[in-house]
């Protein structure tokens, strides 16, 4: 079946084929929109099979964490902008907290540090 312009609404084998192929590892970032690119659909098409299919599922979650691997992999090393890295890696449940710093004399002294933050078991972040 398939919407306006003959972009495919159903999931099909080769579909699932083709997602699968777009998370072999390679050069770029994978995101939901090269994924939606690559299927010729829709993100909000791609949610929806999320929703409704558990191989879609399973896909969309290997996604998000091939590419906060590689934010993280590749931040670290420098291969990637850091503040595109950082602000990417908060859709992953990243956050920036500060820190404060008492080792001065007593004299509080303002850092930034990265805090990893799993919000599935930290009650703050539901």
């Amino acid at each position: 079946m398939a919407h306006a312009g003959g972009r495919p609404t159903k999931i099909t084998p080769e579909l699932v084929e083709q997602a699968k192929r777009y998370l072999v590892p390679s050069f770029d970032l994978p995101t939901i929109e090269g994924l939606a690119l690559e299927l010729d659909v829709s993100r909000d098409i791609l949610y929806d099979w999320e929703e409704k299919n558990d191989e879609f599922s399973y896909i969309l979650s290997k996604l998000r964490l091939l590419q906060a691997n590689k934010l993280i992999q590749k931040g670290v090393k420098g291969e990637y902008n850091s503040t595109i890295a950082k602000m990417m890696l908060t859709k992953h449940g990243y956050v920036e907290k500060t820190a404060t710093d008492v080792t001065s004399g007593g004299e509080k002294i303002e850092t930034n540090t990265i805090v990893f933050t799993d919000f599935k078991n930290d009650s703050a972040g539901k």
